[in-house]
């Protein structure tokens, strides 16, 4: 069985099949969740707005739990990596914008104190960080079109069936 899924606020939609993880989805589709998740219950970074069809989706994990808290989960809260879609139906979600770790002052006050071979580092080291998220984007935008001409393509195969 398959499940209807869009993502807000891009608006990008698409046919996934039950038992697929949300940030799976949002991945297969080209939608950015987080850069920062690793699907291993270490983090907060893959949170996501549940806006429609929460009852398609698999109870909260101990990890979303301990994670968000009951009242986030009450108001639809979840995480994208610990989120399975069990039932078919439509399923709306929206994309939650990555929460900063440090403000800007902060982050120029502590840079500013560095020593010179310290700061050289460090901009080598952001230079590395852009370069591996824009790597990430187009890998992630190949996959999704693969996954769009393949579904595609089996949507052709099963219409010339009946």
């Amino acid at each position: 069985m398959s499940v209807d899924i869009t993502f807000q606020p891009s608006g990008l939609s698409g046919i996934v099949a039950q038992g697929t993880y949300v940030i799976d989805a949002a991945k297969r589709m080209g939608v950015r969740v987080s850069a920062g998740c690793q699907g291993i219950e270490k983090c907060t970074s893959c949170v996501v707005q549940v806006v429609a069809g929460g009852s398609l989706l698999s109870l909260p994990s101990e990890h979303e739990l301990n994670a968000l808290g009951q009242e986030r989960l009450d108001q639809g809260q979840r995480l994208g990596c610990q989120t399975k879609i069990e039932k078919s139906g439509e399923l709306v979600i929206e994309i939650m914008p990555e929460q900063k770790q440090d403000n800007k002052k902060q982050v120029r006050n502590t840079f500013r104190e560095l020593p010179l071979d310290k700061k050289l580092a460090t901009l080598v080291e952001l230079e590395a960080l852009t370069m591996s998220e824009a790597m990430d984007a187009v890998v992630h935008k190949a996959l999704s079109l693969g996954g769009k001409v393949k579904d595609l393509f089996g949507r052709a195969g099963t219409s010339s069936r009946k």
